[in-house]
């Protein structure tokens, strides 16, 4: 047992963009989505879309934090996000069920530059 704790240790120290990636997925998200949707319920904001702004905001820091080192893939990347925001939100709309594709959208837009950088 004591050598998998040395070899997650030594994993997280050799890879930091995945130990930000385990933050990220595992805590903040999560928060901010929780928050966004009880200050919602309470009608003090009009409608969830700012979840969708925070998470996508986050997705970009992220994207620019994996991908430093390549910038044509990065573009491409916040792109995709962004695409993916607005096609949901705009769907969501029509479709009258706002709550059911922001709840996707947010799972959805942050998990791109992480399954780019698992399968590339």
């Amino acid at each position: 047992m004591k050598q998998y704790s040395k070899q997650f240790q030594q994993a997280i120290l050799n890879n930091k963009s995945f130990f930000i990636a385990i933050i990220l997925f595992s805590i903040l998200f999560p928060c901010i989505n929780f928050v966004t949707f009880f200050i919602a319920a309470f009608r003090i904001i009009d409608m969830p879309i700012y979840q969708l702004l925070w998470i996508a905001f986050y997705a970009i820091i992220f994207n620019i934090i994996l991908f430093r080192n390549n910038t044509l893939l990065r573009i491409v990347l916040i792109g995709i996000n962004i695409a993916s925001l607005f096609i949901w939100y705009f769907v969501s709309l029509m479709g009258g069920l706002f709550g059911i594709f922001t709840s996707l959208c947010c799972s959805i837009i942050p998990f791109f530059p992480f399954w780019v950088n698992l399968f590339r």
